[in-house]
């Protein structure tokens, strides 16, 4: 087996943002706004700025809930002795930094804080694959890309998973590694 790194966004790739963004901007406006109807990686246009005031405020992200396997996966792949890291952007606000740290400190305390990077220009990070949602951070990205598949990243060439199946991506890397 040949030991992977592994590069893995957090929010709609580990944890579920939009669920919950829809979930508290419609309890605040009255809306019925599901994370299925986002087709854009820019919320502007579905929850404005008053939205993006929900995910900036502080505890946001700490309350965010994995998503099914997720977490159970990351074990996996650490017993195999892939490299895992944990590379999510903080939007270039504290409240968000400290709250995705808490998140992943609760979670995955076995990569806190040494496997955890917080960054927006992920291409920088020298690892063999990335799994993240972002459209622009897997155009830029040179290794192998893996996508959660969104409504937003269809058009973006990769190893495409579906239904947020986190057993799919561990199959995917047992192959990628000759397991």
């Amino acid at each position: 087996m040949t030991a992977i790194r592994l590069l893995i966004d957090m929010d709609e790739v580990l944890c579920d943002f939009l669920g919950e963004l829809c979930r508290q901007y419609n309890h605040l406006h009255g809306t019925d706004i599901a994370p299925a109807d986002i087709n854009q990686y820019d919320l502007r246009d579905f929850i404005g700025e008053e939205g993006r005031c929900i995910f900036l405020r502080a505890g946001f992200f700490d309350c965010l809930e994995p998503f099914p396997h997720a977490i159970e996966v990351i074990h996996k792949l650490i017993a195999d002795k892939h490299d895992v890291i944990i590379a999510t952007n903080a939007l270039g606000h504290p409240d968000v930094a400290a709250d995705k740290c808490r998140w992943l400190q609760r979670h995955l305390p076995e990569l806190y804080p040494e496997n955890v990077i917080i960054a927006s220009r992920k291409e920088l990070i020298q690892a063999d694959l990335i799994f993240d949602d972002s459209p622009a951070v897997l155009n830029s990205f040179p290794g192998i890309r893996v996508i959660m598949d969104r409504p937003y990243n269809r058009k973006v060439q990769g190893y495409r998973i579906f239904n947020n199946s986190w057993p799919d991506f561990y199959s995917l890397v047992c192959r990628l590694s000759n397991r």
